[in-house]
């Protein structure tokens, strides 16, 4: 006999009686979370994805680095919601991923209340962050300030979902997944090590201790699920990409003043270019996952280079996942979710805190954002082990946050996959064990549980209970206690086997409201006022260098158009190398201009500067830019401006690096032109590839063809002495070209010289308003990786190269200054401690703030 507490997947009691009905209806239940098609979903997937620009106005400071004095005054790239709605009978998600550096609760409920028109529930929306510190924010893990920058990002947000429901067509879904482990570190070693029974100082542990390698203490697997559009007549093609890996999205440094979507943001445009090909390109989502100890590789020479390196690479192992998922019309869907309060319960180990503390190693900050406290020794400040609390461990603490504890979680089956969702930042391993307890609980293996991190809301981190007794960084921002990731691991378990087992959603802790409707309207394109060109580009440009165009405007960047371009590269003429005279600018003729790229791209970058409202747009001409006649146009609401045209040629600024032979058959090595760490913005290769070589050897011309990274050519005698190569001798396959003829000794061959990659976190900590390094900072952790080659940087970043006594110079501005009650603290200090108070539980040392300042900018 059935019992009112037997339920479906959506929680309602079953119908009937019969034992024969109860067993029908829970067979139908487990066929649909096996992926397996039910009469009541015999209509397939349907599914539809669509993005919205959410770059808000100039003048805020970034989200992630606690820098109120270093506000953003430009635009790398652009902020995107990113939205993939699936629906299936009556079961929906949209699957939202938003350049952010965290989703405050108020934000993700607010985006659901605008949703709730359409048919969707709050657990119907699920807004995961890319963790990019270079998003707007005031403060980590704060609500938005209610003002209308939160009601801006909510309607954007709403808005790309709305795109997406609107575009809901046959569908067809599959997981693939692919590792990738040269694209992150674990910042955290030491306390990674106590997962082992290890207790190592800070930054005295080693890869030889770890059982296991390297790989051990990073999560190399990109997960992708790959939906595709069905047409008609059963045809597919690529219609969007849901992704996660697990790094923080910190390649752009502390030192940043600049909007970006951080190496994530590349990772899409670079999939969405590599898939697009002769069809419509598909959306790609790139959210974060148990990123807690995790870095980038900082490989490029800047913070817009290292950036579009990780970016590259990662983009390379999500297309490697999508080739290999298998999709299909049946992909189930279901959900178990809830709210949960910390609220000190019991859990396995202990209990957790009712109250959220923040411990002094949290002040510090990690080696990718280091506050001007990590040197005073933070990292890794804790309690002996005798006077250890048996709820907050070995926590110093240093500062009680607000907060009630109450938190969503979810975990929903999308076919064979389970998703389960983490309000903060868990670490590598306790990501692990969360993920094998979902897959326990749902019947799955632990290769099919994607965690979708820094989803919903935040509350800091979540490290191991033996990496919390560590009490690095990711410890002291653990505010619940040694237990609390346990409880996280419990909650989510519990959901998993209630979906498995067609149990309806457990009592939620608290009922989440939507907050107060906020106002939503920054201007869109207008400043108000007129533009007027200042600085054009040159009459030649060159590939691989640097153009700049200036003009002036309406204030704090206002002008920009929401996804639309602000900046264009236009290409006149028909063809390469024929001139054309450009008509007016607003009667564009089609087939005389076209656009050749925009800043909604990666080539371009712009800032603004207060003085004059003067706007300035840089561009890397791309080493593969079609040679021809161009100009650039600036786009807003108010104006439109066109710079004179100019001619794009073919680099002529290739390196032949030397000769070696081996008998008759001889290689020559080449390098592109050395990039400016102070001006180029992408990624380059240090080799050229492809083409031919033409070079004189005892008074005979020949060629040598490329061929496994080198020009090679087998000569009638053996090669010695010297080669000759004529100016522009050496022609890649781009046609990019040396430059002056040059005289090679067989044998000798320079290495390449290129500038070395900017170090872990960006270098030492900037000083007030990113002006120079805070003494006596050193760069944090392991020196960077090694730079192409054994030369030498041809120039090093002039932030890095600030001397200690412009940094007092600066300090002792009035305009970086607070004053309070005679009190005199750099901005940096104001969002952590209130000037005047004791720091002797933050630095270890028995002195006041000012006393510990006035120490650090002595000579």
């Amino acid at each position: 006999m059935v019992r009112g507490g037997r339920r479906t997947p959506l929680g309602r009691p079953i119908a009937g009686k019969g034992a024969v009905r109860a067993a029908v209806a829970l067979g139908l239940a487990a066929a649909a979370l096996a992926g397996l098609p039910a009469a009541s979903s015999a209509a397939g997937l349907r599914a539809g994805a669509a993005r919205a620009d959410i770059t808000p106005d100039l003048g805020r400071p970034a989200g992630g680095y606690v820098r109120p004095d270093i506000s953003i005054d430009g635009v790398a790239s652009r902020l995107y919601a990113r939205a993939v709605v699936l629906r299936r009978g009556s079961q929906r998600v949209a699957l939202i991923v938003v350049d952010l550096q965290g989703v405050p609760g108020s934000l993700q409920r607010d985006v659901a209340a605008r949703l709730r028109p359409r048919g969707f529930k709050r657990a119907d929306v699920i807004v995961s962050a890319t963790h990019t510190h270079s998003g707007p924010g005031d403060r980590i893990g704060g609500e938005p300030p209610v003002d209308e920058r939160g009601g801006f990002l909510a309607e954007r947000i709403a808005l790309a979902v709305k795109r997406a429901d609107r575009g809901l067509g046959p569908a067809a879904a599959g997981w693939g997944r692919a590792p990738r482990a040269d694209a992150s570190k674990n910042r955290s070693l030491e306390a990674f090590l106590a997962n082992q029974g290890l207790d190592i100082p800070p930054h005295e542990g080693s890869l030889h201790q770890v059982e296991g390698g390297r790989r051990r203490t990073i999560d190399p697997e990109a997960r992708v699920l790959r939906v595709d559009r069905v047409s008609g007549d059963g045809r597919r093609e690529p219609l969007a990409v849901w992704s996660q890996f697990s790094a923080h999205s910190t390649t752009f440094t502390p030192y940043n003043h600049l909007y970006a979507a951080d190496y994530p943001g590349v990772a899409a445009r670079r999939l969405e270019a590599r898939l697009g090909h002769g069809r419509r390109a598909p959306m790609v989502a790139l959210a974060n996952g148990n990123e807690g100890d995790q870095s980038p590789r900082y490989a490029g020479f800047n913070a817009p280079a290292a950036a579009d390196e990780e970016g590259r690479r990662i983009a390379v192992a999500l297309e490697r996942g999508w080739r290999r998922a298998r999709t299909s019309r049946d992909l189930s869907l279901a959900g178990r979710h809830t709210v949960f309060c910390f609220c000190g319960q019991r859990t396995a180990g202990g209990r957790v805190d009712s109250n959220a503390w923040m411990g002094a190693s949290f002040f510090g900050g990690a080696e990718d954002g280091p506050s001007i406290f990590y040197d005073t020794g933070t990292e890794g400040r804790r309690l002996p082990a005798e006077a250890a609390d048996p709820v907050q461990g070995r926590k110093v603490k240093v500062l009680e946050r607000g907060s009630e504890g109450k938190f969503p979680a979810q975990v929903r089956r999308i076919g064979p996959f389970a998703l389960a969702t983490v309000p903060g930042e868990a670490s590598v391993e306790m990501g692990r064990r969360i993920r094998a307890a979902v897959a326990r609980a749902s019947g799955v293996g632990s290769n099919q549980v994607v965690l979708a991190g820094l989803t919903d809301d935040y509350l800091g981190y979540f490290t191991t209970p033996e990496e919390y007794d560590q009490q690095h960084y990711v410890g002291g921002f653990t505010p619940y206690g040694k237990f609390q990731s346990n409880l996280m691991r419990e909650v989510l378990a519990d959901l998993a086997r209630r979906l498995r087992r067609a149990r309806s959603n457990p009592e939620p802790a608290a009922r989440l409201e939507p907050p107060a409707k906020r106002p939503s309207e920054i201007d869109q394109g207008d400043g108000g006022a007129p533009g007027k060109l200042v600085r054009e580009p040159p009459e030649v440009a060159r590939r691989m260098n640097v153009l700049d165009v200036s003009w002036t405007g309406g204030p704090n960047g206002l002008d920009r158009p929401l996804d639309r371009p602000f900046i264009e590269l236009q290409r006149l003429g028909a063809g390469p190398g024929k001139r054309s005279r450009p008509r007016p600018i607003r009667r564009p003729s089609r087939h005389r201009v076209g656009r050749a790229d925009s800043d909604l791209g990666l080539n371009f970058l712009w800032r603004f500067q207060a003085p004059g409202n003067r706007y300035t747009a840089r561009y890397d001409v791309p080493p593969d830019l079609r040679p021809g006649t161009y100009r650039f146009r600036v786009t807003s609401r108010r104006y439109e401006l066109a710079t004179r045209r100019f001619d794009v040629r073919p680099s002529n600024g290739l390196i032949v690096r030397g000769a070696r032979a081996h008998g008759r058959r001889i290689a020559f090595f080449a390098q592109n032109p050395a990039p400016d760490p102070e001006r180029n913005i992408r990624i380059r290769r240090p080799e050229p590839t492809g083409g031919v070589l033409r070079f004189r050897f005892e008074g005979e011309s020949r060629r040598a063809r490329y061929r496994r990274g080198a020009w090679r050519a087998t000569l009638p005698r053996p090669a010695k002495g010297e080669v000759t190569v004529p100016r522009h001798g050496l022609r890649d396959g781009l046609g990019n070209r040396s430059g002056a003829r040059s005289r090679l000794r067989i044998g000798q061959v320079e290495p390449v010289r290129f500038p070395p990659p900017i170090p872990i976190g960006g270098g030492p900590v900037p000083g007030p308003a990113g002006v120079g390094t805070f003494p006596p900072s050193t760069p944090p952790g392991p020196p960077p990786d090694p730079a192409p080659g054994s030369g030498t940087a041809p120039k090093t970043s002039a932030s890095q190269a600030r001397t200690q006594g412009e940094y007092v110079a600066a300090a002792n501005d009035p305009d970086y200054l607070n004053h309070a009650g005679g009190n005199r603290l750099p901005w940096p200090l104001m969002p952590l401690v209130p000037p005047g108070s004791d720091l002797s539980r933050i630095t270890g040392k028995e002195r006041s703030s000012e006393d510990m300042l006035r120490e650090l900018l002595e000579p």
